[in-house]
């Protein structure tokens, strides 16, 4: 009978194994090449604070101002989501409604080997508002004018994503036939480098009727308002019905399409205003 300090079998191996496997996750670890430590890197970069305006209070948006891109009139779904959990017949109480999400950027499980803000980005809407890296655009202009003039309505300027690794640009181009995003689908949104024609947006009434009166008065913060895109004429949307998970909590798509009533009017998908970062706690 062998004792209990007797080793069977092919020890020595399986025990030089172990300690090559420690030593290479030793490595990695030093090397901060771990999974767990790039999805913390990814989390940080996404989400670091940024610095807050000292007077947050203004008449009108300006370009070169820092905001953050809000839909007022969209309900955030995640008080069902993370309460839809276990037996599906059961009843769980979804607790209170709120609105508003928060078009941000938005990072997918196989985007922890960049684990930055990158050309190619993708973006979401968040129901995240707390001032970050990922949710702050910069309104720049299209002819190069003077930092500080008054956005009005009609005018043309891009939305820059000032706190990522790239000067990233908000871009929608029309889905081709060959591509990854076929007709059947909306015009997708993606952050780029390039600064060309399919970056440009302009901001118009919500209302329909009071557009041609409206037209080159400066934007007030919070006001309702609707974003276009230049090249196709569609809105900037909320996807409120494309619900996911990533990595950085729940949020739900956007796209550029028009969502709009019998009456022609956009419906609450397509209502945005900008207003001024702040601290929400």
């Amino acid at each position: 009978m062998y004792s209990g300090r007797v080793l069977v079998g092919f020890w020595l191996d399986k025990l030089q194994l172990e300690m090559e496997q420690r030593e290479e996750q030793d490595k990695k670890r030093k090397k901060g090449l771990l999974i767990c430590q790039r999805r913390r890197r990814l989390i940080h970069n996404f989400i670091r604070g940024v610095p807050l305006p000292t007077n947050p209070s203004c008449d009108y948006i300006k370009f070169g101002q820092h905001v953050q891109v809000h839909a007022p009139e969209v309900i955030d779904m995640t008080y069902k989501l993370e309460s839809d959990r276990g037996c599906p017949d059961a009843e769980i109480p979804w607790g209170p409604r709120q609105l508003g999400l928060t078009l941000a950027a938005t990072a997918a499980y196989e985007d922890i080997e960049i684990a930055r803000m990158v050309d190619g980005c993708a973006v979401a809407c968040s129901p995240y508002r707390c001032p970050a890296s990922r949710n702050i655009f910069k309104i720049v202009d299209v002819d190069f004018g003077t930092e500080g003039d008054c956005l009005t309505f009609g005018r043309q300027f891009y939305l820059q994503l000032p706190y990522a690794n790239e000067i990233l640009y908000l871009r929608s181009e029309t889905p081709l036939i060959d591509g990854q995003f076929g007709p059947k689908y909306h015009n997708p949104l993606r952050l780029n480098v390039t600064k060309d024609c399919y970056a440009k947006w302009r901001a118009l009434y919500w209302n329909r009727q009071q557009r041609f009166e409206t037209e080159g008065d400066p934007i007030p913060p919070c006001i309702r308002i609707v974003i276009q895109h230049v090249m196709t004429g569609q809105c900037l949307a909320v996807e409120n019905l494309k619900w996911h998970r990533s990595i950085l909590g729940y949020e739900c798509g956007a796209s550029a399409h028009t969502y709009a009533d019998v009456h022609r009017n956009e419906t609450s998908e397509c209502i945005w205003n900008f207003i001024i970062p702040r601290n929400y706690n």
